[in-house]
């Protein structure tokens, strides 16, 4: 892909943090790696750990969600991405986005 002169600069400066929600050993988890792997070659990527494994009951959607807020407050990533919108993913950063 041919850019401008001054584009690979701001596409390399482009800060960009995906979430995953679920637990690393799900699919999930390897979507938002492979996702943050193909954009590593256009910018800066960071994958916010998830919990190493599922609990019963799907309580590891309920505990990261302290951890994905403070995460997507707290970061200065341009860019927020998750890979299925539930509701521990896409609150943070539904509330990211109306703080900046």
């Amino acid at each position: 892909m041919v850019y401008p002169p001054e584009i690979p600069e701001l596409v390399q400066a482009l800060k960009i943090q995906v979430f995953s929600s679920y637990a690393r050993d799900t699919g999930n988890w390897v979507r938002a790696c492979n996702m943050a792997d193909a954009l590593r070659r256009h910018a800066s990527v960071e994958v916010v750990p998830a919990l190493p494994h599922s609990l019963p009951f799907r309580l590891d959607i309920l505990i990261s969600f302290p951890w994905y807020l403070l995460k997507a407050l707290v970061s200065g990533a341009d860019v927020l991405i998750t890979g299925k919108p539930f509701p521990n993913t896409a609150i943070p950063l539904l509330l990211a986005r109306q703080c900046r």
